[in-house]
């Protein structure tokens, strides 16, 4: 509140200057992508400067904030129509698979604009400690927070992207009625160009979209890393683990406060493998010195909840009690979870993106949001 008390004052006082002491100050633009000379300005421009940035950075910040809003929103509508038809006999394969991709755009769009969220967001509230510091410090942050407010910028309102007159192409049917009829394609491609310099075409120079090659829509398998191959000598049992990846993390509004980017809530899974027995390993790291007293323990049997994107829900059951261990340097709880996979449970981890995961702490259950939605298909992947 003081901030904003101090940028409206100092807009007034500034609104009452005669223009020509203005001119400087009122040459920075964000599009023109330039900065006026800082070192000839007086401290108190300089100031209103990274007044005018934070202004941007907040209206930036607003504008991603109302985007999650709406990606929510359209998470739950998507969600509910695929549930709807996934159990309706009706519907066919074609049909639930648009769903589901609907139900993926949107966790997309609602995972970058969080991202894009937090980043602006750190750079807004650096900007207004930033204008309680001195003109030097004003001085240093302003050009990297520029250069920042143009990458925001860049994202939030992306512009239109015109081609050069050389290189546009003149359309004559619109995308909903190009032809893809393989006869009308080749009596085309028989016709005589009216550019004599024109190739004529075959139908076979025309490939169709195919989801399968746009790595967009099907990324390709990440690279299988194993912390652990071994072979038991006296059995001759394998053993093989995969590294960690991370899961997800969480930190609520008030511990971002305290911890800034740090998470409060890490967790890592891997996948391990015994013979023919398969199991998933979680890792949880909470960053806080009250983490015994906020979250207890994981009991033997705990039930560990994986919701899938499709609706689907597989419950696990920790075989090994823990009671986290404490590190005095970090301030940093570990715990970790071992849960069996069955065939059943493995092939649909395999085939399906997770959406959320409920915990159960002995101080009770918790229930997490999951943004790498397919780490644990990569990872049974790699197992299989």
């Amino acid at each position: 509140m003081n901030n904003l008390i101090r940028i409206a004052i100092l807009s007034l006082v500034l609104a009452l200057q005669p223009n020509w002491i203005l001119g400087q100050v009122q040459s920075y633009e964000l599009s023109s992508g330039t900065l006026p000379a800082l070192d000839s300005l007086p401290a108190r421009y300089q100031l209103v400067i990274l007044q005018d940035q934070c202004t941007k950075a907040l209206m930036m910040r607003n504008e991603w904030k109302g985007r999650h809003a709406e990606a929510l929103v359209q998470i739950d509508e998507s969600a509910a129509n695929y549930n709807e038809a996934k159990a309706d006999t009706n519907s066919t394969k074609e049909q639930l698979k648009v769903l589901r991709q609907t139900l993926r755009s949107a966790q997309k769009e609602g995972r970058t604009a969080l991202r894009y969220y937090d980043r602006i967001d750190d750079a807004y509230k650096k900007g207004l400690q930033t204008l309680e510091q001195d003109s030097v410090a004003i001085v240093q942050l302003i050009p990297a927070f520029h250069k920042d407010l143009l990458d925001f910028q860049a994202a939030t309102y992306p512009e239109e992207v015109v081609p050069d007159a050389d290189t546009v192409v003149e359309v004559t049917e619109t995308p909903s009625t190009v032809v893809e009829d393989t006869q009308v394609l080749e009596e085309e491609a028989t016709e005589t160009p009216a550019n004599p310099q024109q190739v004529a075409k075959s139908a076979s120079d025309y490939l169709r979209y195919n989801t399968a090659t746009d790595v967009m829509r099907t990324p390709p398998q990440p690279p299988c890393r194993f912390a652990i191959e071994r072979t038991d000598e006296f059995t001759g049992r394998k053993y093989s683990e995969l590294e960690k990846s991370e899961l997800f993390r969480f930190t609520s509004p008030v511990m971002k406060q305290l911890l800034g980017k740090d998470p409060h809530i890490l967790c890592e899974s891997t996948l391990a493998k015994n013979g023919d027995e398969l199991f998933l390993n979680l890792y949880f790291s909470i960053r806080d010195p009250r983490a015994k007293r906020s979250f207890g323990s994981l009991p033997k049997d705990a039930l560990i909840a994986i919701l899938l994107v499709d609706g689907t829900t597989i419950n696990l059951y920790n075989k090994t009690a823990d009671d986290g261990t404490g590190n005095d340097s970090d301030s940093v709880f570990r715990y970790r979870a071992q849960l069996t996979l069955d065939k059943t449970a493995f092939r649909k981890l395999q085939t399906t993106e997770v959406d959320k995961m409920r915990v159960s702490w002995s101080t009770g259950f918790e229930d997490y949001n999951i943004y790498r939605v397919g780490i644990l298909m990569n990872q049974c992947n790699c197992m299989d």
